[in-house]
């Protein structure tokens, strides 16, 4: 069973779809004016085959007054008319729609039926260009808002899908060209046909052959545009008026609290969403869908309620499903609380459809026993003094380039560059275990990248470049962290704390690698040949015991390989 809200959605889109394509062959074919008038005349041949015959007649019919009928139902049902740039174009395109091509329905399409006038193009580039150019001007301006309406409407609809980055810039050049190419074509049309009127003869025939209508005929016309032009307009005007009324009706009901982090609080009626309300007390709001419970952008999380919250439904599990999202984060378009809330926009407002795909659940928020392996360069001041910048950040590239590549061959995740420092990530994904052999492995393979670029460096350089690193193993906390387009995974913790204090340590054991027992337990290798230490840890109470390595990383790897090939 189709709920009312997925129906509602549903009959959008097709019915939108419908006139999309409508329009895009209407552009389309007055394209065809680059080439003649006849070009023209000949491409309105497949149009009318496929619109005018009683089913496509039918389907078009019905797919604008469901369009433009569920246009002013949406109006009516926002609560608040503040709304994103790219929400109020759309709108406000909508609504311009039908009066702007109310002309040209009733003067082409109501004539031929009626009263048997043959709407060619001649018919309507002579109305449009020479007896009435200011219907022309609107007639461009209708097609151009059409356009618009529908590629933004095209555009909210296929931006979720995977495949839409890598298509996105061929579809722009097409949203461009197509339009552009149609008024082309119309106004080369109209000069054809401005050309063609100099002959008396012509316009003998062609009013003949349109069967040009009469003074009757012209009446009916005005009259019909005039009572349709003024329906529509009651039409705005009753949605707006029951909009107020609808505001008092629930203001009678009783108020609801929303609060957020930053102290701003707002009141709304009951029945407003969590998104309305942020655009009501102008709280900066992510938003891709424009609050269609579809990209899941505005989630929120509920830090208080005072009361019981409206159950989320199907498609609002669904989507926070996808997103992999915690218990007690909800969709701020969907959730209309009836009692006081306090809320937290788990996005910031510049959120890109990026936040929209799928993900892992982890990069909400989750705390997982991890590996975290620190590498940073030794005495790098005395080697980059006297330089010139471009030769420092030149060296530094390639060693960021060489150590990247081995940390993520060894199936560790960079984290951050700090410095001429390197931070990653291993076994996130993969489990503890897994993560402390392939961190293992990742310290073999800088060492050997290093040696690489030393050797690539030779004549650059008066003395190698030197290394440490350290390598922990525990429990942290993982996620998505940072501010709008500067958002990144990371970890932070204790964990986190003793990798970056056992690369430290290398400094005063003087040995390349310090990487504490856990890791070694939970990598299953025996390090016992190697020195051990207890180090202390600010922050600690109890030392963290560790292997200290200066040579033999190939026989540590070669036991680690062994290790992980047992049942």
């Amino acid at each position: 069973m189709i709920k009312k809200y997925d129906l509602i959605g549903r009959l959008r889109l097709y019915s939108g779809a419908i006139l999309y394509v409508y329009v895009a062959m209407h552009l389309l074919n007055h394209a065809l004016g680059l080439i003649s008038l006849e070009a023209m005349e000949w491409g309105r041949g497949p149009f009318l085959a496929l619109w005018r015959n009683p089913v496509g007649t039918f389907v078009l019919i019905g797919s604008l007054v469901i369009h433009a009928g569920l246009s002013l139902y949406t109006l009516y049902r926002r609560r608040t008319l503040r709304m994103p740039m790219h929400e109020a174009v759309q709108v406000v395109s909508g609504l311009l729609l039908p009066p702007l091509l109310a002309g040209h329905i009733i003067g082409n399409r109501l004539l031929h039926e009626k009263f048997g006038v043959d709407d060619t193009y001649t018919w309507v580039l002579l109305n449009l260009w020479v007896f009435d150019p200011k219907l022309g001007a609107q007639q461009a301006l209708a097609l151009a808002v059409a356009w618009i309406h529908g590629t933004l409407g095209l555009r909210r609809t296929l931006m979720l899908k995977p495949w839409f980055a890598s298509w996105r810039p061929v579809l722009f050049m097409g949203s461009i060209l197509v339009p552009l190419l149609s008024l082309l074509g119309f106004a080369q049309g109209g000069r054809e046909v401005i050309l063609r009127l100099q002959s008396p003869m012509w316009i003998a025939d062609v009013r003949e052959a349109i069967n040009w209508p009469g003074d009757d005929a012209i009446e009916w016309y005005l009259d019909t545009l005039d009572t349709t032009l003024v329906g529509m307009a009651s039409l705005l005007v009753f949605v707006l008026v029951a909009r107020v009324g609808r505001t008092f009706w629930y203001r009678r009901m009783g108020l609801v609290s929303v609060s957020y982090p930053a102290g701003q609080r707002t009141s709304i009626t009951k029945g407003m969403s969590i998104l309305e309300a942020s655009r009501v007390a102008g709280v900066p709001h992510a938003s891709v869908c424009g609050g269609r419970g579809r990209c899941s952008t505005c989630r929120i999380n509920v830090d208080f309620c005072n009361g019981e919250l409206p159950a989320a439904n199907e498609d609002e599990l669904r989507v926070l499903h996808r997103v992999g999202a915690p218990e007690g984060v909800r969709l701020a378009c969907q959730l209309r609380p009836q009692a006081d809330v306090q809320v937290t926009p788990l996005l910031p407002a510049t959120a890109t459809v990026r936040d929209a795909q799928s993900r892992a659940t982890y990069l909400a928020g989750d705390e997982r026993e991890i590996a975290v392996l620190f590498a940073d360069l030794r005495a790098f001041t005395k080697v980059s003094e006297g330089r010139l910048p471009y030769d420092v950040v030149f060296i530094l590239n390639q060693y960021f380039h060489l150590m990247g590549k081995a940390i993520e061959d060894a199936g560790g995740r960079i984290d951050k560059y700090i410095g001429d420092g390197i931070m990653a990530l291993f076994g996130i994904e993969s489990g503890p275990e897994q993560g402390c052999r392939e961190a293992l492995a990742a310290a073999e393979a800088t060492g050997r990248a290093l040696e690489t670029l030393n050797e690539l460096l030779s004549h650059q350089i008066s003395e190698p470049l030197r290394m440490g690193m350290g390598i922990h193993s525990g429990m942290a906390i993982v996620g998505e962290m940072g501010y709008g387009e500067i958002m990144s995974l990371t970890a932070m913790g204790d964990t986190v704390n003793t990798a970056a204090r056992l690369e430290t340590a290398t400094k005063e054991f003087h040995c390349k690698l310090v990487l504490s027992h856990n890791v070694s337990e939970r990598a299953g290798v025996d390090l016992s040949r190697f020195p051990s230490q207890e180090i202390e840890v600010r922050g600690r109470t109890e030392t963290v015991p560790v292997y200290l390595i200066s040579d033999g990383l190939e026989t540590m790897l070669t036991d680690s390989a062994s290790a992980s090939d047992q049942p």
